[in-house]
């Protein structure tokens, strides 16, 4: 293969052989309609990414977390600086 020089006919071929297939295969996954369980499965995950869930996590940190519950909540930067100075007491 090395040396080998593309023919612009073939690179064209080829392009629209794999873009048809990408087509085809789009048309039928927007075609599928998706079990009752699946639709109810994204809508959950992408509602829980929308920050309700971290907060109800970070509530949950607090209040059950023990003595090292802050530190947890923290970004890591001060994370270390605060598990540090917390150690030396």
């Amino acid at each position: 293969m090395r040396g080998y020089k593309w023919d612009d006919m073939t690179l064209a071929a080829t392009l629209t052989f794999i873009s048809e297939r990408d087509h085809t295969l789009m048309r039928r996954v927007h075609r599928w309609h998706a079990p009752r369980w699946i639709r109810v499965w994204m809508l959950a995950a992408t509602r829980g990414g929308d920050g309700w869930l971290w907060c109800a996590m970070g509530l949950a940190i607090l209040w059950l977390g023990g003595t090292r519950r802050f530190p947890r909540l923290a970004p890591r930067p001060w994370r270390r600086e605060w598990e540090s100075r917390s150690s030396s007491i």
